[in-house]
């Protein structure tokens, strides 16, 4: 009789992991890939390079800081390296629990830094086919999350997900009417995502490349990522040269005051 009671208790026990394993909501996994993205601090070095429907290329070099609090609330830091015309314009975002973010843009040739209010967030990030929403942390409430039929991208299977904006705030503020984000069932990566203008048309696809484990850590980057404007035929391409993941970095970098230092 113990052995059955048992052999019963195995079965329930296997009955309940795979029912949870399937039942696996969209939320559920959008929460695991907003984990896997999630760090103390990163530093990285990444060159962005502009396409036009002409062939025709720009070249920048960036670094991004991004650091986290214990109340899990990001920072970011972005500086242009170069080239010439675009050195020292930055970017810095202080997430808010409750309210908008903080968001600055300091451009060199005007000394000072504007303030980026929610209003803007549909405009594009010096020239690139990222809009400040893009650079955006996604905050979970203000979207409803449908899990769509698995996929496969790149030979790796994938959750389909359907983003919509569900605040009135957000419905208003974003860009989109809709996202169909694609992300990797071994590693909860996202690997590709589809956006979608108030009109219900496609406008832009993110995809990645070079999708691999950080050496020493438990994090999956992409070290080759970019944005495609379908309407505008341009494209946005990020590749990292160099990354580090929880190297105690300063954060007293994400300053105004840093910022606007040249």
């Amino acid at each position: 009789m113990k052995k059955i009671a048992i052999l019963v208790l195995v079965d329930i026990m296997m009955f309940w992991t795979v029912s949870y394993c399937q039942n696996n909501t969209a939320l559920d996994i959008v929460k695991k890939y907003d984990e896997q993205s999630s760090f103390n601090d990163e530093t990285s070095k990444m060159t962005m390079v502009l396409l036009n429907k002409q062939g025709d290329k720009r070249v920048r070099e960036i670094v991004r800081y991004l650091v986290t609090d214990k109340n899990d609330k990001r920072s970011s830091l972005i500086k242009f390296l170069s080239p010439a015309d675009v050195k020292g314009t930055g970017f810095l975002v202080i997430e808010n629990i409750g309210r908008d973010d903080d968001q600055w843009l300091y451009l060199p040739a005007f000394n000072k830094s504007r303030r980026i209010s929610s209003s803007n967030e549909t405009d594009y990030f010096v020239g690139s086919d990222f809009t400040y929403e893009d650079l955006s942390r996604e905050d979970l409430n203000e979207f409803s999350y449908e899990l769509l039929p698995e996929t496969t991208i790149d030979g790796h299977l994938c959750y389909q997900i359907k983003a919509l904006p569900k605040s009135e705030k957000k419905i208003k503020d974003s860009g989109y009417s809709k996202r169909e984000l694609f992300i990797r069932k071994d590693n909860y990566i996202l690997v590709k995502a589809n956006f979608y203008d108030k009109s219900g048309s496609l406008i832009k696809t993110y995809s990645t490349e070079n999708v691999k484990l950080v050496e020493g850590t438990q994090k999956w980057r992409a070290f080759t990522f970019g944005m495609a404007n379908i309407k505008n035929s341009h494209k946005t391409v990020i590749s990292i040269t160099k990354l580090d993941i929880n190297k105690n970095l300063d954060k007293e970098i994400f300053t105004l005051k840093n910022l606007e230092k040249q």
